[in-house]
């Protein structure tokens, strides 16, 4: 009988309860945020794509590894918190729109990454925002795209970082509102996003 697992780690939580099938046991993690308004537990992102292993306690180990990362580079501190769109005064016009914006969220978060823990984030990890903005949002793409954009994402970070001296977590406070999103009235966010836009109009 597989164990129950659901662990507190910082504003979140984790359920890292793997799924059995051929003798094996299947890593897997849920990240959950407790929503008192709710009244109940609200899933923000979920892997069912990780490694499997011959013991539990080995899968369990795993998936609570990759939330854990996951929490620890700030990747889900930006959406908890992203209202509904349709009441939003920046409701998504075109794919183009929400392609720009889409990026700039990713250069973001990997800034954030690297100021909290000294590390870029992995590209599965790129891939899970991606997945995470697109559900906040109410955008479609697909995966192949999002894992295109994490890439260029990947690779106008530094530059980003260096052009605009976000090179510490204080500095990139004031990039956000109403509880980590993007405050689009920042010089700095609607630079960054201009950067995002013209290199995406380059490339197309």
């Amino acid at each position: 009988m597989l164990t129950t697992m659901r662990s507190a780690h910082g504003n979140f939580l984790i359920d890292a309860v793997p799924c059995f099938s051929i003798g094996r046991f299947f890593a897997q993690a849920r990240v959950f945020q407790s929503r008192a308004t709710a009244g109940q537990d609200i899933e923000i992102c979920a892997s069912f794509d990780l490694p499997d292993f011959g013991t539990e306690a080995e899968a369990i180990s795993c998936g609570k590894a990759w939330a854990v990362a996951l929490i620890d580079r700030g990747v889900l501190d930006i959406v908890i918190d992203k209202p509904n769109l349709a009441q939003d005064e920046r409701a998504l016009k075109s794919n183009d729109d929400a392609r720009a914006e889409l990026l700039c969220y990713l250069v973001v978060a990997q800034l954030v990454a690297m100021a909290r823990t000294g590390e870029w984030l992995r590209t599965d990890h790129l891939v899970e925002s991606g997945r995470i903005w697109c559900k906040a949002n109410g955008a479609h793409f697909d995966w192949q795209e999002r894992i295109a954009l994490g890439q260029i994402a990947a690779e106008m970070a530094p530059q980003v970082m260096e052009t605009f001296g976000l090179t510490r977590e204080r500095s990139l406070v004031p990039l956000f509102r109403d509880g980590w999103m993007l405050d689009y009235a920042s010089p700095v966010v609607c630079g960054i996003h201009e950067v995002c836009r013209v290199r995406l109009e380059r490339s197309a």
